[in-house]
């Protein structure tokens, strides 16, 4: 007796059995492409705040560390930083008006700083009048920092560093890629003369940190220490 009997092939073998192979539809592939949207829109932004953190942290750090050392190696160059020159003048060295007066500025930055850190470029400080309005935009003197950030320095009651971790890219902000720190001597009766975090000695907790850095973010460089330079849960803006 004859038997019909029909092949399929499967891989390599051949045998009696058909074999069906599944296969998702359109609509179970655009599901599909739906779900991975939607955990991507979830998941990425707070992948990348998490990085932002980290590679912040990182940064502060650095500099940080590279300040201290600085003024380590400068000290023995030009003594103690609580008698290093320092000027509070308004008025440049031609008796002109000057917010910042930035060639003291620059002056102060080549003995003092410049020599003792390693950076890429130093933008000399001046100030810019526009001729219709007669207004004054003050450029501060800026050092830009191998590894993109940069700072920038102005004259207060103590010298004001402000760093940007990203350096010129956006949005430079304070409290978000910009943080703000003192060089002091000895200023008012509780300070002690070195390089520190913005009007650190009006803070004496990091309860007191915290709510400062909320009102204002110029700040935040003082919760941050507290925190050794790492952004809590409780940081109060967005990186």
């Amino acid at each position: 007796m004859k038997q019909n009997i029909e092949f399929v092939k499967r891989s390599d073998i051949w045998t009696g059995k058909l074999t069906v192979k599944a296969a998702f539809t359109l609509a179970e592939l655009l599901i599909t492409l739906v779900v991975i949207g939607v955990v991507a829109v979830i998941t990425i932004p707070g992948l990348v705040q998490n990085y932002k953190k980290t590679e912040y942290s990182a940064r502060l750090k650095k500099f940080y560390s590279t300040m201290q050392q600085a003024i380590q190696m400068s000290e023995i160059d030009n003594g103690p930083l609580a008698n290093w020159e320092f000027s509070s003048s308004s008025y440049d060295e031609d008796g002109i008006y000057s917010e910042t007066n930035y060639p003291y500025m620059d002056n102060w930055m080549n003995k003092y700083l410049l020599p003792y850190i390693k950076y890429d470029k130093y933008v000399l400080g001046y100030n810019e009048i526009n001729e219709d309005t007669n207004e004054n935009t003050y450029h501060f003197p800026t050092v830009y920092l191998s590894d993109g950030s940069k700072f920038f320095i102005s004259r207060g009651g103590c010298m004001d560093i402000r760093y940007d971790v990203n350096g010129d890219k956006y949005p430079n902000k304070i409290g978000r890629d910009i943080f703000w720190y003192n060089f002091c001597w000895n200023y008012g009766n509780n300070t002690k003369a070195g390089f520190i975090p913005y009007l650190k000695y009006d803070v004496f907790s990091r309860t007191e940190a915290l709510q400062k850095c909320q009102n204002s973010p110029v700040y935040c460089s003082v919760l941050l220490e507290y925190d050794c330079w790492e952004f809590k849960k409780d940081y109060p803006y967005k990186l």
